[in-house]
């Protein structure tokens, strides 16, 4: 965690992190373990897009050789507070998938 921790841009604000795992085959048929991150979050202010975009190429970096997607699956404006507020708040969600692990 503490490297997810020093990846985080200052405006940005996690609601949810979730870790999943499934067992496939790959090659030649040898079962593996292959993990999902999802993380959901509030960015807030101008430059929100941006850090979104940040935080995404981060975390592909962040972990060389075990990650093998990084994608926003879900960015827009979060409804109960575009008027309200002077700064808009923009709600995401990040899924990185990670190399499958085969069992030995």
């Amino acid at each position: 965690m503490p490297v997810l921790q020093t990846q985080v841009p200052p405006d940005i604000q996690f609601t949810s992190l979730r870790l999943s795992q499934a067992i496939q085959l790959v090659e030649k048929k040898v079962p593996a373990r292959a993990f999902t991150l999802v993380i959901e979050g509030k960015a807030v202010g101008e430059k929100a897009d941006e850090s979104v975009q940040v935080l995404r190429r981060r975390m592909a970096d962040a972990f060389p050789g075990t990650i093998e997607d990084v994608a926003v699956t879900r960015y827009g404006a979060e409804q109960s507070t575009a008027s309200l507020k002077e700064d808009r708040v923009f709600v995401f969600e990040i899924r990185c998938r990670y190399k499958p692990v085969p069992f030995i």
